[in-house]
This record gives C-alpha cells, structure tokens and sequence, in this order.
C-alpha cells in the first residue's frame, strides 16, 4: 500500500473532522450562551444578588461556605473577579439593587460605597421579608411580596427612599408571590410569576405578569407566561428598533405534578405581545440571578457565570412562538416544555451524512491502492 497516500488520506479526513466539528457553530442560531470565569466563592441559589453599576462591573453579593456573605466584583472586560469588603454581617439571604450608583442589599439592611469600599447602615424594612427582588423606578427602591419561604407569602409593597433614609408603603400587590422575576420597563415594575398560596399547604407557581406604576399607585396585569413559572430570572434587551424585549431566564416550571428546574431562555415581544424561545442554558438552573451589560446577558448562580449574547437584530432564534395560556391563578396541568434552541452546537444530519461519505470513499481509494 502506498504510504504516501495513506498519510495524505489521515490527513484529510482530520481536516474534514474539524471542520465538520465546527460547522454547526456557524449554521446554528447566532443567539448563545458562553461559560466566563468562575465565581471566588460558591454563592448558591440567590435571585436578586447581583447588580450593574455604572462601571459596567458585575456586584454580586451571595452565602458562602468559607467566607458568609462575601461582595465579589466581575469585570466582563477582562473576564476576573476581585473581592471587595464583605457585608459587615450576616444576612441569611440577600436582595440588593443599585440606586444612585450604590449597592443596597435590603435584607442585610446595608447600603455599599463603591468609591470608599465600605457599608453603611439604613433603615431597615418594615417587612422583614425575603424572597424578593427589589428594583428601582425613580431613584427609590420597591420591596414587592416575598416572605419567609413556604411559611407565608406577603402583599407588601414597600418604598425606600435613599435620600431620606425612609421607608412608605404603596398599593399591595394583588396576588402574593415570592422568589418571582422582576424587571422595570417603562418606569413600570413587571413582577413575572412566582409562588403564590394554593390554600391548604399549597404553594404553587403561576403564570401571572403583575404590573405596577409608581406614578398612578396602580396594579394591572400583563399577558400571562406560556407556563407557570417560580425561581426564574429576568432582564431586558433593547434590539436594533430599540424596542427593549423581556427575558426570562431558568427557573422552576410546572407540569401538572410539580416543579422541574428547567433551562429555557424565553423571550417576551412587547410589540407583537408573544413569546418565543432563545438559546436554552447549558444547564437546568434556578434561583440564579441575571444582568445586562452593554446588549448582553450574564446569568450568575451557585459558582459558574454564563454570558448570553442575543441576536443581532434582537429576535429570538426559535421561529416557532409558544402559545400563551389564560389569565389564571391556577396553574394548568397540560403543559409542554419548550423547544428552544440548543445553546452547544450539536452534529447535524446534513454534516454527518458527509462524514458518512467522506469515510466510505476513503475506504474504497486503500482498497484499490492496496
């Protein structure tokens, strides 16, 4: 057999491996997930324990076996992490948010100085809940629902002022939910599923979008979720239109017997008032937090980072919408998981079939040089 000739035949079929192995990242969705750096310290599932100051810089905040309540910093510039003065004590849980570009962990009742590094005291909340995410509308901070886990579930709705050190309560929400998403659209707080008291010892999630304006006090209700949802995250993504679209990110769905965590990657269309599927996490995770930085995602939680990088135009990759159910508390009991699209590209049958081919005639060519 000529030794030439099967070296040369080695070498083309590893050529034509690689480039196989690597053709589906170029024909697949251009929406995908990629794994950064990895956290310092291991902060478990913690939603609402993550924030964006002005710098661009990630602030997470989060429970730590080896160090309580430490504040790590993510830069995704240079893709690192660096630690800053942790929270003066512990907390048991943590919701923060950044107005005025500081961090204000509302649980641990401590506001945090980027430019000093160092934490102060504030007014605690009358509520004492957890659970929650508070958001900012207006340079004020809002503490909607929560509670103490499965132990009850609050209709607060409370405000903080940081110029004033005080707190005032607004509207209660109308159905109680804990460990929901929130986002602020429009000067508008978005509260997007959660778990909500089933009567009994029921706690279930629900597919309601709670929606309250600040301005008017007022709560009214969003196009339900396709599927009842608890744990999950949310942020926005404003397109090349710049019309900013919702997406909610992991989370705890129901399928008529209980709660799976799941990977999804859902994206609410305000203006065509649909949802549609992303690329789906590399992984099912709950309880994870989620920030914008300049157009793309960070998905944070437990000790891995994920960046979501969406697509150009800012539509989701899926063609196919999912069908959004009925306004209902309840949650139904027919649902379907999504299909988003897969976030690592995988061989498909167009690229196998050419390996198949690729192979078969190399095998002819030895035999008839053998």
């Amino acid at each position: 057999m000529n030794r030439n000739l099967i070296s040369m035949l080695v070498l083309v079929f590893t050529i034509a491996i690689g480039i196989l192995a690597v053709m589906p990242a170029f024909v697949s969705a251009s929406d995908y997930w990629t794994a950064k750096a990895p956290m310092p310290y291991a902060t478990g599932e913690s939603p609402g324990s993550a924030a964006v100051l002005l710098s661009g810089k990630i602030y997470v905040v989060g429970l730590s076996g080896s160090n309580p309540n430490p504040l790590e910093v993510y830069d995704p510039a240079l893709n690192s992490w660096t630690e800053k003065a942790p929270l003066p004590h512990y907390s048991g849980s943590d919701a923060i948010a950044v107005c005025q570009n500081k961090i204000y962990d509302i649980i641990a009742n401590q506001s945090y100085d980027p430019t000093t590094n160092t934490w102060s005291d504030i007014a605690p909340s009358p509520s004492g809940n957890s659970f929650f995410q508070p958001v900012v509308v207006d340079g004020k901070i809002f503490e909607i629902g929560g509670g103490y886990g499965l132990m009850g579930i609050s209709s607060a709705n409370w405000v903080y002022d940081p110029v004033n050190n005080s707190w005032s309560q607004m509207a209660p929400i109308p159905t109680q939910v804990e460990t929901y998403a929130s986002v602020v659209l429009d000067d508008k707080i978005y509260i997007l599923g959660g778990y909500y008291f089933a009567g009994g010892s029921n706690y279930l999630p629900t597919n309601l979008i709670q929606i309250f304006d600040p301005a008017t006090n007022q709560w009214s209700q969003g196009t339900p979720m396709p599927y009842n949802m608890s744990d999950a995250a949310a942020s926005l993504i404003t397109d090349s239109t710049g019309q900013q679209n919702i997406f909610l990110v992991g989370g705890a769905a129901w399928n008529g017997k209980g709660t799976v965590t799941v990977n999804w990657t859902q994206i609410y269309d305000l203006k065509t008032n649909s949802w549609s599927t992303g690329a789906a996490l590399p992984t099912p995770r709950e309880g994870l937090s989620l920030v914008n930085v300049n157009g793309d995602l960070y998905a944070l939680g437990g000790v891995d980072v994920l960046e979501y990088t969406p697509e150009p135009n800012g539509v989701s990759a899926s063609p196919s919408l999912l069908s959004t159910s009925s306004p209902t508390e309840q949650p139904t009991t027919t649902q379907s998981s999504p299909n988003p699209s897969p976030s690592v590209p995988e061989l498909s049958y167009f690229t196998a079939g050419i390996l198949v081919v690729f192979v078969t005639i190399s095998i002819f060519v030895i035999k008839k040089q053998s």
